[in-house]
Formats: structure tokens, sequence, C-alpha cells
């Protein structure tokens, strides 16, 4: 994300692995925090002494679109390098938020045209 962003800015070419088909969950710092903050001062329906959760969006965006976001934000258009897949990336990744909404009834939700994202 970063990478990509700075390419764009700098008006430097940025790679873009599987030629765009990748999809990855974005999720909003704001969203992260709360998630962070329910888990530490609300009740938990679950009473373990210890758990993790997966705090994010939940879902996947493709790489394209995610990109389209970043030149709408930079009133910039991207330059890019349709590359191949690089060697042990996965096509898709996103966070299982069930048990964050289980527990805590949250689940994040901010979509990907509303700011600044921490990539899951």
């Amino acid at each position: 994300m970063f990478l990509f962003t700075d390419a764009i800015i700098n008006n430097e070419l940025g790679n873009v692995f599987n030629n765009g088909n990748l999809y990855r969950d974005f999720t909003y710092i704001d969203d992260i925090i709360e998630g962070v903050v329910n888990t530490l001062l609300k009740d938990s329906k679950n009473y373990s002494l210890y758990k993790l959760y997966n705090i994010g969006n939940g879902k996947p965006i493709q790489l394209l679109g995610f990109i389209k976001a970043l030149e709408r934000k930079l009133n910039k258009v991207a330059e890019k390098k349709m590359v191949s897949m690089q060697p042990g990336d996965v096509n898709q990744t996103w966070a299982n938020t069930a048990n964050l909404l289980e527990n805590y009834n949250y689940n994040p939700d901010t979509s990907v045209a509303h700011g600044n994202f921490f990539i899951y």
C-alpha cells in the first residue's frame, strides 16, 4: 500500500502483481482502535484468560479497485506495470471477525473509500 502510494505521488511505475487479480482486506485505523478498545473495556461473552481476535474489515477488495481508490484520493493516475504473481503470494486474504462479533458485538465495516487503511 505505502509503496504504491509513494509511486503514484512521485509519478513512478508501480508493480501490480498477478495483473491486479489479487484481493486484500483493508481496515480503517479507527475500526482497529475501536476493536482493541472493545476487547479491553467491554465485557465479553467469552471468559477465557486470553483470546485472539482478527480485527479487520472482513471484505476483501480487488487490488485494482484499491488502486482506483488511491488514485481518487491522490487525484492522480497511477503508472502501472502489470506483472505475474510473486512466489509465495496468495490470491486472497481477509480477516475473519466472527469471534469479535460474537463476543463483543463489534464488526469493523468502514469501506476503502473513507480514508487511511491498514492492510491485513
